[in-house]
């Protein structure tokens, strides 16, 4: 996921994590700093005090949509925060980097392109002796079962919360951490900070703006409806990124919410 770090397995502890284990936080992101080992130093500033919380690659994040964000409530979603996020560490461990990254690439996440080769593992699941496959976009046949569960647990959390973001300064945060230790296990981007949202509001460049992607994506959409095969794919995906940006760039404005349906509908 950019700043999303869907990524391979880490040391994912032992046990699931409970709903009384875990606490909410709430500010507005003042910095982000990248690590060693795929990970983020995230700071939020909240009430005029700053925090630093650890994201790494068992933390996932999204920008909620309008409807998620208005429906949000702590209490009534911490357990399916922590139940997602049980699901998605459980999922990490059944599958190695690579397979990550080629589910991921079944969802147009992020691009990939390996040569995979039967192992132990894959022999039980494929049921194959020996086999050597290119996975390519939207090469979905070509998905081991773990892989193809984790597209699906992945759709139906973007249902839940929203599309993959990237965080950057100036984005209104809730984190979910544990209470102990420095876990993170979920962010959620609900705006922007105020100077920001009266840029976009105001009718300015930055709307006009959004308005010409909008219409460029529609436009990409309709080509890759008459398109087959791999054009088909390819014009898709790029309309999808198209969408994706204009939803994290012009957040709370008309053409990000129709992005948002444009997404959801393909």
């Amino acid at each position: 996921m950019a700043v999303v770090l869907f990524a391979g397995p880490a040391a994912l502890g032992n046990g699931p994590i409970t709903e009384k284990e875990v606490e909410q936080h709430q500010g507005v992101v003042s910095a982000v700093k990248t690590l060693k080992g795929r990970r983020l130093a995230l700071t939020v500033t909240a009430n005029q005090k700053e925090s630093t919380f650890t994201l790494d690659t068992k933390t996932l994040i999204y920008q909620l949509t309008p409807k998620n964000r208005d429906n949000f409530t702590y209490n009534e979603k911490v357990k399916q925060i922590v139940k997602d996020a049980n699901q998605y560490r459980k999922r990490l461990k059944e599958l190695e980097e690579g397979g990550v990254d080629a589910a991921l690439e079944a969802l147009h996440q992020q691009s990939t392109k390996e040569v995979v080769r039967g192992g132990a593992a894959e022999k039980s699941e494929r049921g194959a002796q020996n086999r050597s496959i290119e996975k390519k976009r939207g090469a979905v046949g070509a998905l081991t079962q773990s892989q193809l569960a984790f597209t699906q647990e992945e759709e139906d959390r973007r249902k839940n919360y929203g599309m993959p973001v990237k965080l950057k300064d100036g984005q209104k945060v809730i984190i979910i951490t544990k209470k102990e230790g420095d876990d993170t296990l979920m962010v959620l981007v609900a705006g922007t900070g105020e100077k920001r949202k009266e840029t976009i509001t105001s009718g300015g460049p930055k709307e006009g703006e959004g308005a010409r992607k909008l219409q460029r994506a529609k436009q990409l959409l309709g080509d890759a409806e008459r398109a087959t095969g791999s054009e088909h794919e390819r014009l898709l995906s790029l309309a999808q990124e198209r969408l994706r940006e204009i939803v994290e760039k012009y957040p709370q404005t008309p053409e990000a919410q129709e992005a948002e349906k444009l997404l959801a509908d393909k």
